[in-house]
C-alpha cells in the first residue's frame, strides 16, 4: 500500500448487538488538508450491517486483520466501539460481570489491535448498562430478580458512565465550528437523564428501577430508551478521536454505522470533504420481525444491503484522489 504524502483515517463502520455478527456494505472517503502537516488527512469509511454470522462476515474480518498487519503500528491508531473490551484493551467488565460480544467483525477487535501493538482508543463506555439490560432483552417479561447482573448493578453505576463520557467530549463544546450542536446534544442528554430520575434512584439496582418504571408488558420501550438516549456521545467521541490523531498517518475508526454517519457529518462541518462513496445495493425485507432495529419504510418493509467488496479499500489507498 502507498501512503506517501497523505494521512489516512479509515472508518470501519459497524454495529453490534449482543453476539450478533456483521458485514461491511459501504465504502466512503472524506479528506481535509492539514497545513501544519503539509498533507491531506483521508477518512476512509467502511459501513457495516449487523446480521447473523455469515461466511462473508468471517472473510471480511480476516481481510481487516490482514490490512492492519501491513501497517506501521507507530504511525497508526485504531478507534473502536468494542463492548468486549475496556478502554485500555482489557476484558470488558462491570462489577463482577464480564461482557463478551466476540464474533464477526467488531467483538474483541480492541484487544486484538492492542496485541498487534497499535495505539487503540475504545469509544465504548456503556458496559454496565449493557451488562445489566442485556439479560432482560433476552426475556423481556421475565422475573427481574432472576437476572444476576440486573439485580446487582446499580443505577448510579450506569449513570456515572454517561457523566464520564460527557466530560470526555467537553473539548468539542469549545470548538467554534461544532460548539452549538455539541452543547445542544449535551443539554438534551442531561435533560433526558433528569426525566429518567436516575439521581433519585441512584442507589437502587437496575432491576428495582425497571420494576418501578414499567410493567412486564411495557418494558421494551423503556429498555430501548435506556440503551439509545445518549448515543450521540459515541458520535462525538469518534470525532474527538479523529481530531486527536493528526500525528498518525493511519487511523482506523471501527464503530456503529449510525454513529459514524453522524460523526462524518460533524467532520464535514470541520472542513472534511466527501471524496468517494460507494453505491449501496440491497433487497427489501417485508417480514417486519426481521426488521427490528432498522428503519421501516412506509410501514411496510426495511432494506437489507448487500456486502461491499473490501478489495476496493486497498485499491483506493493506492489511487491518488
Amino acid at each position: 500500500m502507498k501512503y506517501a504524502h497523505m494521512m489516512l483515517v479509515i472508518f470501519l463502520i459497524v454495529t453490534v448487538s449482543g453476539t450478533v455478527s456483521a458485514f461491511i456494505y459501504q465504502i466512503q472517503i472524506l479528506r481535509k488538508w492539514l497545513p501544519d502537516q503539509n498533507t491531506y488527512q483521508y477518512v476512509i469509511g467502511l459501513s457495516d450491517w449487523h446480521d447473523k454470522l455469515t461466511e462473508i462476515s468471517t472473510q471480511q474480518r480476516s481481510y481487516i486483520e490482514e490490512l492492519l498487519q501491513q501497517l506501521d503500528t507507530h504511525k497508526a491508531k485504531v478507534i473502536v466501539e468494542d463492548l468486549s473490551s475496556m478502554g485500555n484493551g482489557d476484558q470488558a467488565t462491570c462489577a463482577t460481570f464480564a461482557i463478551n460480544t466476540r464474533g464477526g467483525i467488531l467483538g474483541g477487535l480492541a484487544q486484538d489491535c492492542h496485541k498487534l501493538g497499535f495505539d487503540v482508543e475504545n469509544i465504548e463506555y456503556r458496559h454496565c448498562r449493557v451488562a445489566s439490560i442485556s439479560p432482560v432483552l433476552q426475556k423481556v417479561d421475565g422475573d427481574l430478580s432472576s437476572f444476576a447482573s440486573t439485580r446487582v448493578i446499580s443505577v448510579d453505576m450506569v449513570r456515572q458512565e454517561v457523566i464520564e463520557a460527557m466530560n470526555q467530549i467537553a473539548a468539542l463544546e469549545d470548538n467554534n465550528q461544532v460548539a452549538k450542536e455539541c452543547k445542544k446534544y449535551v443539554h438534551e442528554i442531561e435533560s433526558h437523564m433528569k426525566r429518567l430520575h436516575w439521581d433519585r434512584h441512584a442507589k437502587e439496582s437496575i432491576a428495582q428501577y425497571l420494576d418501578m418504571h414499567a410493567k412486564k408488558n411495557q418494558r421494551m420501550p423503556l429498555l430501548k430508551d435506556l440503551l439509545t438516549f445518549d448515543s450521540w456521545l459515541l458520535d462525538a467521541k469518534i470525532v474527538l478521536g479523529v481530531l486527536n490523531a493528526t500525528d498518525k498517518q493511519t487511523v482506523f475508526v471501527i464503530a456503529g454505522g449510525t454513529h459514524v454517519v453522524q460523526a462524518a457529518q460533524l467532520l464535514e462541518q470541520l472542513g472534511y470533504e466527501v471524496q468517494f462513496k460507494s453505491e449501496v445495493t440491497g433487497v427489501k425485507e417485508y417480514d417486519k420481525q426481521k426488521c427490528i432495529g432498522s428503519n421501516i419504510i412506509d410501514d411496510t418493509f426495511c432494506m437489507w444491503p448487500n456486502p461491499a467488496n473490501l478489495n476496493q479499500v486497498e485499491a483506493l489507498l493506492n489511487t491518488p484522489l
